[in-house]
């Protein structure tokens, strides 16, 4: 059993967003990831699997959006927890040749600790 490995440790990235320019090459500085937490269903019997990520962070400044990677992933659900605030979060992959995800905030997140959360299926992969 293949699962699609990359596409689970891209989630592991996430980079503050500066202007709205997609970045083509090394995702622009600013978040910390400090902690990850995945929670996987996996079955052999069918094409995907679904996942739960929460990624603990430290963001450098005040954000409304980041880049991540994410290549392939079907997000059903995205945000972020900032003490025992909730913010909602859209989700959408940019370049889908390198796999760059925009991740925007319904309120800005305030420098400091956030978690990032996600509910996604995903393919397995080949080979």
């Amino acid at each position: 059993m293949r699962v699609f490995v990359a596409a689970l440790l891209s989630l592991l990235i996430a980079v503050p967003a500066v202007a709205q320019d997609v970045p083509i090459g090394t995702l622009p500085s600013g978040t910390t990831p400090t902690a990850y937490r995945l929670d996987l269903t996996v079955d052999p019997e069918q094409e995907r699997f679904t996942g739960h990520a929460e990624i603990d962070v430290t963001l450098d400044k005040d954000t409304s959006g980041l880049f991540l990677h994410g290549r392939g992933l079907k997000v059903t659900r995205a945000f972020a927890r900032v003490g025992n605030r909730t913010v909602a979060a859209t989700y959408k992959e940019v370049n889908t040749t390198l796999g760059v995800v925009r991740l925007d905030f319904a309120s800005a997140l305030p420098a400091g600790k956030a978690v990032l959360l996600f509910d996604y299926d995903a393919p397995f992969g080949e080979g």
